[in-house]
């Protein structure tokens, strides 16, 4: 308590009726009890902030705990992730590899088709064009005969009319 403050309150309680002496003890208890209660509030402070320190140092090791547990949580979750990655990765590769097979055999039965229509066609066009040739020989031979026996009939009529006109 201020010096001026303890002043005061001898002057007080001087004031209603109490000795100098008696004011000075009074006072003087009076301050030795507030001395004492903030000396009480300080380490009463004191112990609650290292209760409190103790406490979430506590919380401190209990939040790390979880955390290291939660990292290598995580970590197996990782690798279960990375272990599922790669068997979808080779389920896909061996799909690919799959689809591709069926596609290239798929090709190669087309290209078979394919291959087969056209020496059929290719058969086909031999055999017509040969037929044509024939065909085209035997009209050929045909003219030819029919030429030689209309040259034969005009010769046997001019014969004729040769004969005729002789004979007249």
């Amino acid at each position: 308590m201020p010096i001026t403050k303890e002043l005061e309150n001898i002057r007080k309680f001087e004031s209603v009726g109490f000795t100098h002496d008696q004011a000075e003890v009074l006072t003087e208890t009076l301050e030795q009890s507030h001395v004492n209660g903030q000396q009480n509030l300080k380490d009463f402070l004191n112990i609650k902030f290292n209760e409190m320190d103790v406490k979430f140092n506590a919380m401190d090791v209990q939040f790390n705990a979880l955390r290291n547990d939660m990292d290598i949580k995580f970590n197996a979750m990782d690798v279960k992730f990375n272990v599922l990655r790669n068997e979808v990765d080779i389920k896909f590769k061996d799909l690919r590899n799959d689809v591709d097979a069926k596609i290239n055999d798929f090709r190669s039965d087309v290209d078979v088709k394919f291959k087969d229509l056209r020496n059929e066609i290719d058969l086909r066009f031999l055999e017509t064009r040969n037929e044509i040739v024939n065909l085209e020989f035997r009209i050929r031979a045909s003219h030819a005969d029919l030429l030689m026996k209309i040259f034969a009939i005009v010769a046997g009529c001019t014969t004729i009319a040769v004969a005729v006109a002789k004979l007249f």
